[in-house]
């Protein structure tokens, strides 16, 4: 069996659906035997990771086979993404769905109601955009960019007041004045309660389909025939308000998102070749520009600084609580606040590449990937709207022809029946929870891509990390000093760093980087032997510095010294001065601060098992796992070794495994593990599109709270889904013994879909 990477010429964009991996897969198994085959992207190049038997093909031919037949799917393949107005609840972006799903050639089709967003991938040689757009203006609905007024944004808030109103005034009329006048105000408020409930049902009927807002509309009206017209208009008008609140609040949770990108400024001072400053528009703005950032001023791009200093907020993309300094080589990101002093920035990346613009396109269409709950929930109204219209006709018929029982007492019943049993909370309650846990992780700097992984966030019990760059800072650093002879230990630094600023060697980088504050002595006559060290003169005396290959004759009691502070996971550098040795310098790779408490909040979490994947070796791997309290190591992996430990780790009993690493030489771990986790997408591109889960800092503190958060929204998503189903379960066995009148089922029915949708928001508040 061979692993194998195997990159694509062409840069693979948009998010790959299930029916397009399908498609691939088909293709790519009616030319090759293939074990497995996964897209992922290995530093910045998407490809395919294969496994498959070296005994019968050549690894050219796999990868030929593979390149032609991606290529001949690919090059058809479309991604777009369209803004839809006048959803008006869920069961729009159903119908939707529905509809766009069913052309030949579309291969997903993905809606945010809380977005007003339509992610679609299809083959472009056989769907074009006219298409698409004609499905959507058929189902009465369009695509636009404009902005939109505060009237229309606000309309069925509006309107469904306006029922309420005159809902009161036909109730208060009869009071002072003719019944007639009262009717007119019944009339009216039917009007404007009927309004969106009717426009969407409209859409629905011509299309064959039957949903909640057809339910509602037969309700109102039935409750009209039958002489209840007051209490058909208060379900209207609970209806409508309660759809017009459920919308405010969800746009309340889009907020938190979207208000990454307003706080960007819209304007920036270029600074041109002559020194010039000019107000210009951000996205104007070209790589290489440099702008002229003042204190107190936010940022307005990706960029680089080149000349000042000051402390940044960065909270907005990092969730970092404090600020931090900027100078000159720094990285900082659009929408920081620059607090204390200015700054010159050179643009690395154009306003819509920029880091809260990625963010936030994720963001919104993770949302659009909707969760297993969700998922279920659709397909559960999909029979059970039908199914409680079928039971609704027989309980308005079956008892006036069988029973003798009154057309007018069988017809209330059959709408109590009606209102009790749509499942209005059923469907808004998971979407509600999800928008508003997106919205919340990335307040904090954990970036999650959908809802489908907040609930893997939440049963994850198996955690595998990467050592180097992860639980350490991947550079090395000078740990200790051990003194031979009487030599004082800034005198040994001095030495070493003297002659080790000739070479270019990682560990001889850090030991002249720990002597930055000591003046360094003059060095004659450098010798470097590659693989060993380097020897040079000072003051007149031969100064040898390297490991143990570099010297003869070393004394036992120096060799013992040497090979314990090895055995502890240490690199050592052995000094030699005029033909003495005179010390020894430990080198480690640095443990990133409170990795023990950590690794202790995530076991307090529900995570039973820490493992590592790393590809330094045995001894290194095992001390650091012992201090910081590791359960088992797997080390001197390469990339392609580390997918066989993830492999076998989900193959053990009841395991669900994440890979928490850099998001680079770990993406074959992620992409073969339930969740890939990756660290530093703020200043990593490959990061933010490997990993399911980003950590916008490296800060490894913010993990335990991603892995609370998915299990927070998973349990308010299940507290809804239970009240949701009860309110139904309650309220149909009191509209079958007639427990409660057609107002007050009204009144509990639509109480409980804003209650769920409150419920939800509980999440924007979470720590």
């Amino acid at each position: 069996m061979s692993i194998s990477f195997l990159p694509l010429k062409k840069i693979y964009k948009g998010v790959c659906s299930d029916k397009l991996q399908k498609l691939l897969l088909e293709k790519l198994s009616s030319l090759v035997e293939l074990e497995k085959v996964s897209l992922v992207n290995r530093d910045g190049v998407w490809g395919f990771l294969c496994s498959y038997d070296a005994t019968n093909y050549s690894q050219y031919k796999i990868s030929s086979t593979l390149r032609r037949a991606c290529l001949a799917i690919m090059k058809n393949y479309k991604h777009k993404k369209y803004f839809i107005t006048a959803m008006q609840s869920i069961d729009c972006g159903v119908l939707l769905e529905r509809h766009l799903g069913n052309i030949a050639g579309v291969y997903a089709v993905n809606i945010s109601y809380s977005g007003r967003s339509l992610v679609i991938e299809y083959a472009k040689n056989i769907v074009s955009n006219t298409n698409i757009l004609a499905v959507i203006n058929s189902l009465g609905y369009d695509v636009s960019s404009k902005k939109i007024s505060y009237y229309k944004k606000n309309r069925e808030i509006i309107f469904s007041i306006l029922s309420g109103l005159w809902l009161a005034l036909a109730i208060l009329l009869p009071l002072v004045v003719q019944l007639s006048y009262s009717n007119v105000c019944l009339f009216l408020a039917y009007c404007f309660g009927l309004y969106y409930p009717a426009l969407h049902s409209f859409a629905t009927l011509r299309r064959l389909k039957i949903d909640i807002d057809v339910l509602m509309v037969l309700a109102a009206l039935g409750a009209a025939i039958i002489g209840s017209a007051a209490e058909g208009a208060l379900l209207l008008f609970l209806f409508s308000l309660g759809h017009g609140l459920e919308h405010k609040a969800m746009a309340r949770a889009k907020n938190a998102l979207t208000s990454l990108v307003s706080l960007a400024p819209k304007t920036a001072t270029l600074v041109n070749s002559a020194g010039v400053h000019i107000i210009t528009a951000v996205a104007s703005l070209k790589v290489g520009d440099e702008v002229l950032v003042k204190a107190g001023a936010s940022i307005p791009c990706d960029g680089q600084v080149v000349a000042g200093a000051s402390m940044v907020n960065q909270a907005q993309i990092t969730g970092e609580s404090l600020a931090v300094m900027k100078t000159v080589k720094d990285t900082v990101y659009a929408t920081s606040l620059n607090d204390t002093g200015a700054l010159t920035i050179r643009v690395t990346k154009l306003h819509q590449d920029s880091t809260v613009n990625r963010m936030l396109e994720m963001i919104l269409a993770a949302n659009a990937e909707k969760s297993y709950t969700h998922n279920f929930t659709e397909r559960f109204t999909s029979f059970f709207v039908p199914l409680v219209l079928f039971v609704v006709v027989l309980v308005a018929c079956l008892p006036p022809l069988i029973l003798g029982q009154p057309w007018g007492m069988a017809f209330y019943s059959a709408m109590l029946l009606l209102v009790a049993a749509s499942p209005c909370a059923l469907v808004i309650g998971t979407p509600a929870a999800v928008l508003s846990a997106l919205a919340c992780s990335a307040k904090f700097g954990v970036l999650i891509k959908g809802g489908i992984l907040l609930e893997r966030l939440s049963v994850i019990n198996i955690l595998a990390v990467d050592k180097t760059g992860t639980l350490t800072y991947g550079e090395p650093e000078l740990a200790d000093i051990i003194v031979l002879s009487t030599i004082a230990k800034e005198r040994l630094l001095v030495l070493a760093a003297s002659v080790e600023s000739y070479s270019s060697h990682p560990l001889a980088a850090c030991l002249v980087s720990a002597a930055a504050d000591l003046p360094l002595l003059p060095a004659d006559n450098i010798r470097e032997v590659i693989g060993s060290g380097i020897r040079a003169e000072v003051d007149g005396q031969e100064v040898a510095i390297g490991n143990m290959s570099m010297f003869i004759d070393i004394p036992a009691d120096i060799i013992a010294i040497y090979n314990s502070y090895v055995a502890l996971g240490c690199s050592v550098i052995l000094l030699s001065f005029a033909g003495t040795f005179v010390g020894l310098f430990t080198v480690s790779d640095k443990l990133r601060p409170g990795i023990k408490s950590f690794l202790t909040c995530l076991r307090a979490t529900g995570i039973d098992k820490i493992v590592m994947l790393t590809g330094d070796n045995k001894v290194v791997a095992q001390q650091v796992a012992n201090t910081v309290g590791i359960d088992d190591v797997y080390a001197e992996n390469l990339p392609e070794d580390k997918l066989i430990h993830i492999q076998a780790l989900q193959r053990l009993s009841n395991s669900r495994v994440a890979m928490l690493g850099d998001g680079v030489n770990d993406a074959p771990a992620m992409a073969g593990s339930l969740l890939g986790i990756a660290m530093g997408g703020a200043g990593s591109d490959t990061a933010l599109e490997v990993a399911d889960v980003v950590l916008m800092q490296d800060d490894l503190s913010k993990l335990p709270l991603a892995f609370a958060l998915g299990k927070q929204a998973t349990l308010i998503i299940k507290q809804n889904i239970c009240l949701a189903l009860f309110s139904i379960i309650f309220l149909v066995i009191t509209a079958i013994f007639g427990g409660l009148s057609l107002s007050m089922t009204v009144l509990l029915h639509e109480g409980t879909s804003v209650l769920v949708v409150l419920n939800g928001l509980r999440l924007l508040s979470f720590r």
